[in-house]
């Protein structure tokens, strides 16, 4: 965690690189072979080929899905971004031109001390 906040974890599918060191079992071989139509076998590999398919469309879908929702965040953290500092900037040009010093003194009748109220209130301290 960082700052109270869970780190952000980006995971990726395994790959056959990661694993170079591994060392093979012994006595363990893979063999590739063709399997006919004929074949009791067939009807398993062809569900598994299957569900391989499915799986990888499932995981695009769901990655796509993923981008999308991160691109909609990201214009609405710019959105807020931008009205904040709009915000902060309309409350800086009424402090900076005496806006709000003549509407404390000639309109509410209240009277601020000195320009360290305001500096403090500036600066979000006050």
């Amino acid at each position: 965690m960082m700052l109270r906040i869970p780190r952000p974890v980006r995971s990726r599918p395994a790959e056959v690189e990661m694993f170079v060191d591994h060392p093979v079992r012994p006595g363990m071989k893979i063999q590739l072979y063709w399997v006919d139509p004929s074949d009791p076998d067939f009807e398993i590999a062809q569900k598994l080929k299957d569900l391989t398919k499915k799986h990888y469309a499932e995981a695009s879908y769901l990655l796509k899905l993923q981008l999308e929702e991160e691109k909609k965040l990201s214009k609405q953290q710019a959105e807020t971004l931008k009205i904040s500092h709009q915000k902060y900037d309309m409350i800086d040009t009424i402090l900076g031109d005496g806006t709000a010093k003549r509407l404390t003194t000639d309109h509410y009748r209240v009277n601020l001390a000195d320009d360290d109220e305001v500096k403090f209130l500036r600066e979000g301290i006050g």
